[in-house]
């Protein structure tokens, strides 16, 4: 994975994060009774561009994976 290697200023909407959100998405999703990844399977992520949806606090580096945070809208407009 990317480490951030220079000051980037703001983090947000950084593509270079996205093979990062990505795998996180993938290590905090459930699973089904036979072991395959229910919220977010591989072809469902690549459907879009994570880095546009997750607010990054902090960028990965050689120690830790970062920490971002995204928002759910559901139907009725509720966040």
């Amino acid at each position: 994975m990317p480490q951030i290697k220079n000051s980037l200023g703001y983090f947000n909407n950084k593509s270079i994060f996205e093979e990062s959100i990505r795998e996180g998405l993938k290590l905090i999703s459930r699973l089904d009774d036979k072991g395959n990844i229910f919220d977010f399977p591989e072809e469902e992520l690549k459907k879009r561009q994570w880095n546009e949806y997750v607010h990054v606090y902090q960028p990965p580096t050689s120690v830790s994976w970062g920490s971002g945070i995204m928002f759910h809208r559901t139907s009725d407009g509720r966040i």
